[in-house]
């Protein structure tokens, strides 16, 4: 038994102890809710990329596809020839060297229709010729081959560049 001037003392959480639990518990889901924000922006930056590379390469691919040379009139004359509108739609570009120049926002199909959802997007084209004894060096004249670069866009960020060699030597053949 107690004696009357003897108090009882239980033992529980202190108000600092408690204080401290907060603090800490406080932390730690603000270093959880950090890297769950940063995992997010990362996936997202991802998801934009591959975008822009599927982009690129549809457009690499629309580039590459097409005669080295106009093929109604077999010149290597660079860029448009006559008759070949450059206005909204691609459907008569019929050589490769057509695309040069080529600067689209938002991308289009290339019969001139806007592509949905990709209006902060843009796409651009640069054809330069090679030269056939260093391919690592671009040329003024004709030389057979031709380096075919698409760069994509995302709100003035570039998200993708691929870039291919077309040569003369190549001939596609349409089925």
């Amino acid at each position: 038994m107690m004696s009357p001037g003897q108090s009882c003392r239980r033992r529980a959480f202190t108000m600092a102890e408690a204080a401290v639990c907060i603090v800490i518990v406080g932390v730690m889901l603000v270093a959880v809710l950090n890297a769950a924000a940063f995992a997010r922006t990362v996936d997202y930056r991802m998801a934009m990329r591959q975008r822009g590379m599927l982009l690129a390469r549809e457009l690499l691919a629309e580039v590459t596809a097409q005669a080295y040379a106009d093929p109604e009139s077999g010149t290597a004359v660079f860029g448009l020839e006559a008759g070949e509108t450059g206005t909204g739609s691609r459907a008569l570009w019929d050589d490769v060297d057509d695309y040069d120049g080529l600067n689209e926002s938002p991308p289009r199909d290339r019969d001139g229709t806007d592509m949905s959802d990709l209006a902060e997007w843009k796409w651009q084209v640069r054809i330069e010729r090679l030269s056939s004894s260093n391919p690592t060096l671009t040329v003024a004249s004709e030389s057979g081959l031709k380096l075919c670069t698409v760069i994509v866009s995302r709100n003035g960020q570039p998200v993708a560049r691929l870039a291919s060699v077309r040569s003369a030597a190549w001939i596609v053949n349409s089925l």
